[in-house]
């Protein structure tokens, strides 16, 4: 699948840039956002913030709605380590 709007390449990852045309190989969700959070939360004993407040990565979609939800999903999971969940109604804190 090749969807070239903000973000979706299959061979790529989730490309990063506020237009078309800033679109770039390697410059995915995972290396300038996911990847750094990740090493600043092992830093970090875990938290984004040592003793700060909570960190919130809003994500905004530029392209079709279902299919990169699905991408992000399956890129999300593997960062599960650093991120919170809700299960249950109950809100489980990472990062």
């Amino acid at each position: 699948m090749q969807r070239r709007g903000r973000h979706l390449v299959d061979a790529d990852g989730l490309l990063i840039g506020h237009e078309r045309k800033d679109l770039q190989v390697g410059r995915t969700l995972e290396n300038l956002y996911l990847d750094p959070l990740r090493k600043r939360a092992a830093a970090n004993g875990g938290r984004i913030y040592a003793s700060g407040p909570p960190f919130y990565l809003l994500i905004d979609v530029k392209t079709e709605a279902a299919t990169t939800y699905a991408a992000l999903d399956k890129v999300l999971a593997r960062y599960a380590d650093i991120l919170s969940v809700i299960r249950d109604g109950k809100l489980e804190t990472r990062g």
